[in-house]
């Protein structure tokens, strides 16, 4: 018999609670999620109201349905009742992706000989997973030189993360174990390597887990045996190892150990293999659930890699533009091999400059197996950055926003631009640039589309998308061919920029005037396509650049900060910006105005 409508439980779970122990359980829950859904708020609230878009808002939302899979009111199985009887027939929504896996492995019959192997419930509250898998693989380098505080602030960092909606796996790093023994495979270098896996497996699993809280503690599994070696490919042996876990809202801690199949012998990896091989093979599992499951992607993945998180005394990669602070940001496909040149300048120590390199090499290398995921390289200082209103954790603002906590494209001269020890790194996009260099015919943009250099139809949709308008393109070129000095292209026409030579009636020098800068509409947002095209701009026309936009232009905020100085134009339309090292005159000022007052808009009517 099921009881009375109680005004104080919602419709949707009258018909389900059938006892005074089940109504008490369903109360101590609804509490529980209150908490749960009260935290979670407040932790995107308190970063996103200061410093996100409402895009970025929205994008995170669509990936990490964090605040929607909560919902009791939408997701019933989130409601844990003990003991009690509910309606015929009645089956709360679960997550079939997730219950294929279990089920593969509960039924499954070990052969003779084999070891069974079974999920084992968890004594602990586990966090409750819905949709696509998203991962964050993390490495952390030296924890053995890691005070325990910085320890537990790391973890109160993941335990953030996971509220956010990103699924941790951590690879446990013994490098520095590995050189300083030499890699000589004796009985006594395999020992004291073990030795150090199960010392900062234990280590992280006791201090997470410790540290997290009782509504909503992290959960902790170390993972052995994951990798195997056959003629020199490595492999998973069984991805349940890791997939259950996962399933189950568990951080797998992931020793990087792989057996030879050829000699039954084990080996020792590098946490950098060990990631790329994780990466590989997540990405190959998920393909073929994808196409046994209708092939479509983006609707039927069962998990992404979302980020590679290298947690390092030696923080982000060094820059001789940011005066050794860290790169904001790395377009791999545009500054890989100017970075790597870069560093082997003479601004480091070897040691420390080598280190660099191998971050920089070992990141590169795992995005080019997910070109899609985004790498972070940080310091544990930083890694365990509480939240307020004057700091923002690049590792947590990352998963909200996917982009750096400052922008790239920031001049790094200005006093307002902060240095930071953290970067960012993306596989990108390319980046093709086309300058009229001095004493050169400038750019023909006509011959440069016949040519096949430029495709002047994307060019103009480019332009047409960004601005909402339509390019008169007739109009456009007798005005500005003859007198191109750049020509900068995103991407697949993702983002552009061109930039002319303009002289005013006052003077005969040419001024560099970016005429036209626009990103597509889907992707404005996106981390790195308005920077990219930004900062190679800037870096082609250091001395001087000119621009202007119109008063009421939303994107204006971004030029403020990126500009040496503005002005307004004489009518009030528009607002001239300016940057580059040169010292302007009086003269600069009024040849400046005459040039963004008199320019001739192109659109149709």
């Amino acid at each position: 018999m099921l009881l009375k409508a109680n005004p104080g439980v919602p419709v949707l779970f009258r018909r389900f609670i059938s006892t005074p122990k089940a109504l008490r359980d369903f109360k101590s829950n609804l509490e529980i999620h209150k908490q749960l859904t009260k935290e979670k708020r407040d932790l995107i609230l308190t970063i996103l109201k200061s410093a996100a878009s409402k895009r970025e808002v929205r994008s995170y939302i669509q990936k990490y349905p964090l605040l929607k899979q909560n919902d009791i009111y939408d997701n019933s199985n989130l409601v844990r009742l003990e003991n009690s009887q509910v309606e015929p027939g009645f089956r709360p929504e679960t997550n079939t992706k997730y219950d294929e896996i279990l089920k593969s492995v509960v039924d499954y019959t070990p052969a003779k000989g084999e070891e069974a192997f079974r999920v084992s419930p968890s004594s602990k509250n586990e966090i409750s997973l819905s949709g696509t898998l998203r991962l964050g693989i993390i490495r952390i380098r030296d924890l053995k030189r890691l005070s325990l505080d910085t320890i537990t602030g790391i973890g109160s960092t993941v335990h953030k993360l996971v509220q956010l909606g990103l699924s941790p796996l951590i690879v446990v790093d013994v490098d520095s174990e590995m050189d300083s023994h030499g890699e000589n495979g004796g009985a006594n270098f395999i020992k004291l390597v073990t030795t150090a896996i199960v010392e900062q497996s234990d280590l992280l699993i006791d201090k997470f887990e410790n540290f997290s809280t009782e509504i909503e503690p992290l959960s902790l599994r170390s993972v052995r045996g994951l990798f195997e070696i056959e003629d020199g490919n490595m492999r998973f042996t069984l991805p349940e190892l890791l997939l259950v876990p996962l399933a189950q809202g568990i951080i797998p801690v992931v020793a990087p150990v792989a057996v030879n199949l050829g000699d039954e012998t084990q080996s020792f990896m590098r946490s950098s293999d060990a990631i790329k091989t994780i990466a590989s093979e997540l990405k190959r599992f998920n393909q073929e659930y994808v196409d046994s499951h209708g092939g479509n992607l983006e609707l039927n993945s069962l998990l992404t890699v979302e980020k590679i998180i290298y947690i390092d005394n030696a923080g982000g990669i060094p820059s001789l533009e940011r005066f050794k602070s860290s790169h904001v940001y790395i377009n791999l496909l545009q500054e890989y091999d100017d970075i790597v040149a870069e560093l082997y300048v003479g601004f480091l120590k070897p040691d420390f400059r080598d280190r660099h390199l191998q971050n920089l090499q070992d990141v590169n290398e795992v995005l080019s197996v997910v070109p899609e995921a985004t790498g972070i390289i940080t310091t544990p200082e930083i890694a365990m950055l509480r939240l307020d209103a004057d700091t923002a954790n690049p590792l947590i603002y990352n998963v909200l926003t996917d982009r750096p906590t400052i922008s790239s494209s920031l001049p790094v001269n200005l006093r307002r631009t902060p240095m930071l020890n953290t970067t960012v790194v993306k596989k990108g996009m390319p980046l093709t640039v086309f300058t009229s260099e001095a004493g050169e015919a400038p750019i023909d943009l006509v011959k440069y589309d016949k040519a096949g250099l430029i495709d002047l139809p994307r060019l103009k949709n480019l332009i047409d998308d960004s601005f909402g308008r339509d390019l008169d393109l007739d109009h456009y070129l007798r005005r500005v061919n003859g007198k191109v000095a750049a020509v900068i292209v995103a991407g697949d026409y993702e983002g552009g920029a061109i930039i002319t030579l303009e002289k005013s009636s006052y003077s005969d020098t040419l001024v560099p005037y970016l005429d036209k800068f626009a990103v597509l509409r889907s992707k404005q947002g996106t981390p790195g396509v308005a920077d990219v095209v930004f900062k190679a701009m800037l870096s082609l026309f250091e001395d001087e650049l000119l621009w202007r936009s119109r008063t009421n232009n939303p994107v204006n905020r971004y030029y403020f900060d990126r500009s040496k100085g503005n002005f307004t134009v004489d009518g009030n339309l528009w607002r001239g910006f300016y940057s580059g090292k040169k010292v302007r005159t009086r003269q600069d000022f009024r040849v400046y105005n005459d040039i963004c007052g008199s320019i001739e808009p192109s659109w149709k009517k």
